[in-house]
């Protein structure tokens, strides 16, 4: 499986989270809070890959505004809105929704740059560079 499979992957199981939390009952804390706790951690695994092998390939584009830094501020953005949601329904935080949106929102803004301009730029590397982010966004989502 290629990185930018990778991604992609990691946007659709996001998105199968935010779609089983949105569609939760207002009772249902404890079950958003595992589901915003799940979010973040997945979250975090995809930006360490980001940040690991995807980053460093690309390094500054010449584009304006540049998708590296944009998709680094929406993923620590959507990181942080997932664990402080998840802490919120800890509490039994019945104001959820508001926040849920903006997560949501953030979450599709990152999603939508790094389709449409980061997997591109990807994909225009050599073979040899795209099979080396390859082997590293797999090392960093193991652990290593």
């Amino acid at each position: 499986m290629m990185i930018t499979d990778l991604i992609r992957e990691d946007h659709l199981a996001a998105r199968d989270l935010l779609g089983v939390i949105g569609n939760s009952p207002q009772q249902a804390h404890e079950e958003r809070a595992d589901g915003f706790a799940r979010l973040a951690a997945l979250w975090a695994i995809h930006g360490n890959m980001m940040t690991a092998a995807v980053h460093p390939v690309l390094g500054a584009t010449q584009a304006w505004p540049d998708p590296v830094a944009a998709t680094t501020e929406l993923q620590q953005e959507v990181e942080t809105l997932a664990g402080d949601l998840a802490r919120r329904e800890d509490r039994h935080d019945a104001s959820w929704r508001g926040e849920y949106e903006h997560l949501r929102d953030t979450f599709e803004r990152q999603v939508q740059v790094e389709q449409t301009d980061l997997i591109p730029l990807l994909l225009e590397l050599p073979p040899e560079q795209i099979a080396k982010a390859t082997e590293t966004a797999r090392s960093s989502r193991a652990g290593g």
